[in-house]
């Protein structure tokens, strides 16, 4: 190990006490038996859609074009219908509906059903701007193996990695063989060995400090909704008075598993959201208990890419005033989607209708919206990746050595970080915390900034979420 990160780690151990004061860890693994109430899947990332969306060809499309004519919110025009092709789909439907073939297909399904095996993503944005990573999941294969936010890949298996799509493409057709990734970082490559693991990743993680437990959700993912139960009834029985559920970032995943989300603070009977689809008709999902966190204070902090099930969250806690919103708007997908498989093994992504809140109120942008509007402004900067790509990433840290530090520390730590900044003589202002704590300990690293939010607000302390009577009228 670099005899600096020696130093850092055995210094911190004896200076600092593991973990910051009344905090517990708590790193809840999802479950895998939900029973399904519904087959509907929100839509993940725009942008995933956009640039991984793979039209292959077929010799007969009857099957998509009666899943297109049946079941589409939009329709595509008799020309297009019989010319069935990416461009067809862009501009006639939206941009969330696309057909995958086998490989990638397969691979996307698995991300939604929370068996990722390798746990991350990658960006090319801007188009001049080298392929990065651009997520990484807590406790996912490339996070237990030391890769981070920021680090550069410059090839997969020995081929160049000149596009995201090269680094999609390389995941979907190993996953269950090894990929051997090369990294650049602080202008020194690495060539990591990752071996799939599935299901090791947590879509949902968490932490406590002070009082506050703290939830970062990282997809709508299956078993969501059984991690989000087991950690706040940890924080629960730890003393917490409030709760917050961090959405920001958050691209979306199965609406099933939000619904469940949102029944964990619903009274029974309580309309949680309302459905269409192309036929113009409507579904109510009740709440079919009341969750065992009615009436607790809760906090969700979103921001301009909180996308489709993590705006439904947002929306309906907005309007069944269980939750108080922080942050700024919201991307403004109120629609849903299904993914179905093709009896050519190929993968159709379908918007079929949009979702509502009680009051009947939409966020989407295409009808005459603009996405969910925050309760109290606040501009958050953990997500701002392509402001420290351009000052470069210079925390030099190998990746044997983010790995051993992620060991020693499997949960933010403020003065493990400065320290850490300290070494390798970056400045530790605001941005820079907040940014290197997401580069070290992932989605969960986010919980420095939310932290230090409230922190800042000892003295005028944010409003509680407004109450709500268990013996409210019943909708």
């Amino acid at each position: 190990m670099n005899q600096h990160i020696i130093h850092l780690v055995s210094t911190i151990i004896i200076c600092v006490s593991f973990g910051l004061a009344t905090r517990c860890s708590v790193l809840a693994a999802p479950s895998a038996g939900l029973a399904t109430r519904c087959s509907l899947f929100a839509a993940p990332s725009p942008g995933l859609a956009a640039r991984c969306s793979l039209l292959a060809a077929s010799s007969d499309d009857s099957e998509l074009r009666k899943i297109i004519k049946d079941r589409s919110l939009k329709q595509l025009t008799p020309d297009a219908l019989n010319n069935i092709n990416e461009d067809n789909l862009k501009q006639n439907l939206d941009r969330y509906s696309t057909v995958y073939d086998q490989a990638v297909g397969r691979y996307r399904r698995a991300e939604i059903d929370g068996n990722e095996p390798f746990g991350m993503d990658a960006d090319k944005y801007p188009t001049y701007y080298p392929v990065t990573i651009s997520e990484i999941l807590v406790n996912g294969t490339a996070y237990i193996d030391g890769l981070a936010v920021g680090d550069e890949i410059i090839a997969v298996n020995g081929d160049a990695v000149t596009s995201s799509w090269d680094m999609f493409e390389h995941q979907a057709m190993n996953t269950e063989r090894k990929l051997d990734v090369t990294i650049k970082r602080a202008k020194v490559e690495y060539t990591v060995t990752l071996y799939p693991r599935g299901r090791r990743f947590r879509s949902v993680v968490g932490m406590m400090s002070n009082g506050i437990g703290y939830v970062n959700v990282g997809g709508f993912t299956s078993g969501s909704a059984e991690a989000m139960r087991t950690l706040f009834t940890a924080f629960k029985e730890q003393g917490a008075t409030r709760y917050i559920i961090d959405l920001r970032g958050t691209p979306g995943g199965r609406m099933d598993e939000c619904l469940e989300m949102l029944e964990l603070f619903s009274r029974k009977g309580d309309t949680l959201v309302i459905i269409d689809n192309a036929a113009g008709e409507e579904r109510v999902f009740l709440s079919h208990t009341t969750g065992p966190f009615y009436g607790e204070s809760v906090d969700i902090l979103i921001d301009h890419k909180s996308v489709s099930a993590s705006e439904m969250f947002a929306l309906v806690a907005q309007d069944n005033s269980f939750g108080r919103i922080i942050g700024t708007v919201t991307e403004g997908k109120g629609r849903y989607n299904i993914m179905e498989e093709l009896s050519d093994g190929r993968v159709v992504q379908l918007t079929t209708g949009r979702y509502y809140s009680r009051k009947h109120r939409s966020i989407d942008y295409e009808y005459g919206s603009d996405g969910v509007q925050p309760d109290a402004e606040h501009r958050w900067t953990s997500r701002r990746y392509l402001w420290i790509q351009r000052q470069g990433n210079a925390l030099g840290i190998t990746p044997k050595d983010m790995r051993a530090l992620r060991t020693v520390y499997p949960e933010p730590n403020a003065a493990a970080l400065d320290s850490l900044l300290g070494v390798y003589r970056i400045d530790s202002t605001p941005d820079n915390r907040n940014y290197y704590a997401v580069v070290v300990w992932g989605r969960l690293g986010m919980a420095i900034e939310a932290f230090n939010y409230y922190a800042a607000k000892t003295e005028q302390p944010v409003p509680p979420a407004p109450s709500r009577s268990r013996k409210g009228k019943r909708l």
